[in-house]
């Protein structure tokens, strides 16, 4: 009877270690945050981080943001590799970048970062070598055009203005969108200053113009053009950000930023409980936020349908 009691006084210590140790190393664990500066996306994505490491325990230790560590980039760096970081998370492409090129060996999980595969992971989304994986900002194609047929149910022909470098994407979305019964109507180029001439073509030969996330054609200098030269000739334009459809775009599709941070959060904690940072491929958002312009659509003589005016997250 003796031996029972002891050997269930055993298993109960044991048991209360095994609770209690999680919570220590938690405590414990060393997580820092590089934002790349301090904007409301990012704000709100590091708003959602924060939220999902607290609901299981974890805190961020030490946060700073690169904007503002400009001419000090040493220092930086010497100071986080003090902090001797169990995990590193980066909020941007410049703040991805510079951990990913001075934090070598450190584990890094990524967010904010439209196509890793290439500003980042150099053409792989299924892990790095280098340490590095995340949560990209990269909607897939076959969602947004989904939704583009909700929107215009008689779409035919999507135009596209691209990257002339970009051949193999371009072959990627036009594969895509012949599985929806969709032509996409291409037009490359090479600078900036080929953007009205490749609208003007599109412009009776597709039904919208859609965008995506490329400085080369939507810039402070194109975009009002582009805007205008649609909203004129009453072709839809589908763009990638809501500031966009404020301006006069009809429609985007945003990611949840907040969303992408919680996202984020579970990724690192598999890292930090696995040690595992390379095996986990490059995750894509898991929530979508739908963003219409009503005014727009009455001024090119469109219908919205009343169950995408209840689904979109906001309305102009």
């Amino acid at each position: 009877m003796k031996r029972v009691l002891i050997y269930l006084s055993f298993v109960a210590v044991f048991m209360l270690l095994l609770d209690i140790n999680p919570a220590l190393s938690e405590e414990k664990a060393v997580i820092v945050v590089i934002r790349s500066k301090s904007i409301k996306s990012y704000n709100d994505a590091l708003s959602g981080f924060e939220a999902g490491l607290n609901k299981n325990g974890y805190k961020i230790s030490s946060s700073c943001n690169l904007e503002d560590n400009k001419n000090k980039e040493p220092q930086l760096i010497d100071e986080i590799k003090n902090l001797k970081p169990d995990l590193v998370a980066t909020i941007g492409t410049e703040a991805s970048l510079f951990a990913k090129d001075n934090l070598k060996g450190m584990p890094i999980i990524f967010f904010m970062v439209i196509n890793p595969a290439e500003t980042l992971l150099t053409g792989s989304l299924a892990g790095s070598r280098d340490n590095l994986t995340g949560v990209s900002l990269d909607i897939l194609p076959e969602l947004q055009f989904k939704k583009l047929k909700e929107m215009l149910p008689k779409l035919n022909r999507v135009g596209i203005i691209y990257n002339a470098k970009e051949k193999d994407w371009i072959q990627n979305i036009e594969t895509t969108a012949k599985k929806l019964d969709l032509l996409i109507v291409a037009k490359p180029i090479s600078s900036a200053a080929d953007v009205p001439h490749a609208l003007d073509e599109l412009i009776g030969s597709a039904d919208c113009l859609w965008a995506q996330v490329d400085p080369l054609i939507y810039n402070a200098q194109s975009s009002q053009y582009i805007l205008l030269t649609l909203l004129r000739n009453k072709i839809p334009f589908v763009a990638f950000s809501s500031q966009y459809v404020k301006a006069g775009a009809l429609l985007a599709l945003e990611c949840d930023y907040s969303d992408i941070g919680r996202q984020t959060a579970q990724m690192a904690i598999k890292v930090l409980v696995n040690k595992a940072t390379a095996s986990l491929p490059v995750a894509l958002p898991e929530r979508m936020n739908l963003v219409v312009n009503k005014k727009i659509a009455e001024l090119i003589g469109i219908e919205i349908p009343k169950k995408l005016l209840e689904e979109a997250k906001e309305v102009y």
